[in-house]
């Protein structure tokens, strides 16, 4: 009897390391303490200092806190999610760094990393799940650091609001600090080192965001596409090169003013250098999040709340001064709600009944008021 426990007990341990093993990890942005529960009432079991590193012990939050357990020690607790910052993959190795992050190249989608934070119905199977966060970037170049994070589902907590001119003011952050980026035409590319886009300044309300947070903005759809336009083209490395529209993000342009911005319109280009940036990511896309129903909603000119990460995209530059730089997509900032979490469709045309904040305004597009659905998207 006593063998079987002890048989029993090493199998669980094993069962445990394992799951370590494969787990992500967090950073703590400034020193805080663990908890023995989730809740700051329980026992301090250690205090985490700044920029230390601990295993995420479960994917979810419970309470807005996360448990987590300390690498060196093995102690385990409970740490509020606004203090730490999470990243895919093992903990890096002591000299190691973040510009060398562990390959996922030729591995398939990780969909049950954690829960799909889609507002719609998950489609199963896709051909796109072949391709994994990595895409088909060789490893160690700037665009493997760069589309894991473009791949991020699982960013959890609390919503924080965001206005267009919180992400040009963050874009300013990101000029200032001199880090660089830009695209490959301009002779320039993505950072090995995206550290600095999670440490920014607070914005003037005190409110601290950077790249991994989770953020909604409310507005008006202007624009949306697939990237790339044709699947004749040659498609994101993100995305593996593939360009069928099915296995393409779709690109929306957001912005203060109700209204599609066509293409014949002689402002065109001054009214989408005004605009913020989303995608919706092909991996386990809803059947109804496609171009043609997203059009229909620019058509109803009513507002939009999305919801998601806050990415920079560091592979292109925004306009400057209201002019683009080169071919690089028109938008004010380099900040993207990217992946799209949830997309709604608020039932009133007057913003000012739209409160971002509101659950009795706002419709899932497959439910929404005006939208008229395809076959497909009924089943």
């Amino acid at each position: 009897m006593q063998t079987r426990r002890l048989l029993a007990g090493l199998v669980v341990s094993l069962l445990w390391f394992a799951a370590l093993a494969h787990a992500d990890y967090v950073e703590v942005r400034s020193a805080a303490n663990v908890y023995s529960d989730a809740n700051r009432n329980s026992d301090v079991q250690f205090r985490a200092d700044a920029g230390s590193n601990l295993h995420l012990v479960e994917s979810e939050t419970t309470n807005g806190y996360y448990h987590v357990e300390d690498p060196r020690t093995g102690t385990q607790g409970w740490i509020y999610r606004s203090m730490v910052r999470r990243f895919q993959g093992d903990i890096p190795k002591p000299g190691s760094s973040a510009a060398n992050p562990q390959s996922t190249f030729g591995q398939p989608f990780p969909l049950n990393r954690c829960k799909l934070p889609y507002n719609e119905t998950p489609e199963k199977g896709l051909t796109i799940e072949s391709c994994g966060l990595q895409g088909d970037a060789k490893d160690k170049s700037p665009e493997a650091v760069q589309n894991p994070h473009k791949n991020n589902l699982c960013v959890t907590g609390i919503a924080q609001p965001v206005t267009i001119a919180d992400l040009a003011k963050l874009q300013q952050e990101v000029d200032d600090s001199g880090m660089p980026y830009g695209s490959k035409f301009q002779h320039k590319s993505p950072p090995m080192d995206r550290s600095l886009l999670t440490t920014l300044p607070p914005l003037s309300n005190g409110i601290q965001l950077g790249e991994g947070s989770l953020v909604t903005f409310v507005g008006y759809m202007a624009d949306a596409h697939y990237s790339p336009s044709s699947p004749s083209s040659k498609g994101e490395s993100v995305d593996c090169s593939k360009s069928q529209h099915d296995q393409a993000d779709i690109h929306i342009a957001l912005s203060s003013e109700p209204g599609k911005i066509k293409s014949k319109d002689p402002k065109r280009i001054e009214k989408l250098c005004r605009t913020i940036s989303a995608e919706f990511i092909p991996h386990a896309r809803p059947a109804i999040w496609d171009a043609a129903t997203l059009n229909q909603v620019i058509d109803l000119e009513r507002p939009v709340r999305v919801t998601g990460q806050l990415f920079f995209d560091a592979s292109h530059e925004p306009c400057r001064d209201g002019v683009p730089v080169g071919s690089d997509p028109r938008r004010i900032a380099g900040w993207e709600i990217h992946p799209i979490y949830m997309f709604e469709v608020c039932k009133f045309s007057d913003i000012k009944k739209c409160g971002v904040t509101s659950t009795a305004a706002w419709q899932p597009m497959s439910k929404a008021d005006g939208v008229t659905l395809e076959e497909d998207d009924e089943d």
